[in-house]
């Protein structure tokens, strides 16, 4: 069965207002974007009269099984952190659904810390706070350190 444009038009600008579950969503924009025999997002976007990044989004979900996001869930994540991960990794699902909400932080604090670290603005508080940052990932690693021991995952410190 094919979708009419102004059916399909209608039915997008109701879900901008829902919230509609993300797997429905991106079936139904790839479903649609085969039936009006779009060759690109931005063709489906056009045609739709909505932003391309809002069709990619949308499309996004479909690079995820149900049951990943699930698993992702019970991980500790939740649905933006989960969203924010498969658009950071396009293409590379794998990389994302073994990830806990620990590994999601520690990365996001990395790049923060990436970014700013020539011209870091601080104040006086800054210096305690880096210290107690450090003395939580040690204890932090110390605790992986004897549960990879334990499961006969030992990973060098290094991590090489």
């Amino acid at each position: 069965m094919e979708i009419d444009t102004d059916i399909a038009m209608n039915i997008v600008l109701d879900w901008r207002k829902k919230q509609i579950n993300p797997f429905v969503k991106a079936e139904f924009m790839l479903k649609l974007m085969k039936d009006l025999r779009c060759k690109s997002y931005r063709e489906l976007a056009r045609r739709l009269d909505m932003s391309h990044s809002v069709v990619q989004d949308w499309i996004r979900w479909a690079d995820l099984d149900q049951k990943e996001y699930n698993k992702m869930k019970q991980r500790g994540l939740n649905h933006t952190e989960i969203y924010r991960q498969l658009r950071n990794n396009i293409g590379k699902v794998d990389k994302i659904i073994t990830k806990t909400k620990l590994d999601v932080e520690l990365e996001e604090f990395t790049t923060y810390v990436k970014r700013n670290v020539m011209s870091p603005a601080f104040s006086n508080k800054t210096p305690e706070l880096i210290s107690e940052c450090i003395n939580q990932l040690n204890r932090v690693w110390s605790k992986i350190e004897i549960l990879q021991k334990q499961s006969g995952k030992i990973e060098p410190k290094d991590g090489k």
